[in-house]
């Protein structure tokens, strides 16, 4: 559990990862005795480019933000962010980590 109603997965994926989340996603939704659920989540994935947890976390996070601008309830890759997109997000105040990086720069 990373805060009051979001959670971190961390997997292993050899293969395509979008039916897999698409399915997570899916389970997730509903009702829940009579209270309707939403969820909105950013993936990122390690590869050649990145293969360090704290830029993984920061790209998830980009996602996840840039899905609930955009509406909630859904998913969005990093990998399908527009580099425009990308940097916006980064560089604003507009994630969970840049609180936690202001914090800790306080430090």
């Amino acid at each position: 559990m990373w805060g009051g109603d979001e959670f971190l997965l961390c997997m292993e994926c050899p293969v395509d990862p979008r039916p897999l989340i698409d399915r997570i996603h899916r389970s997730l939704e509903g009702d829940f005795e009579g209270f309707p659920l939403s969820v909105s989540m950013g993936v990122a994935i390690a590869g050649s480019d990145v293969r360090d947890y704290d830029e993984l976390f920061r790209r998830a996070d980009v996602a996840l933000y840039h899905k609930k601008r955009g509406g909630r309830s859904g998913y969005v890759f990093y990998s399908d962010l527009d580099e425009e997109e990308r940097d916006l997000l980064l560089e604003g105040a507009h994630t969970a980590l840049s609180g936690i990086d202001r914090d800790e720069s306080d430090q």
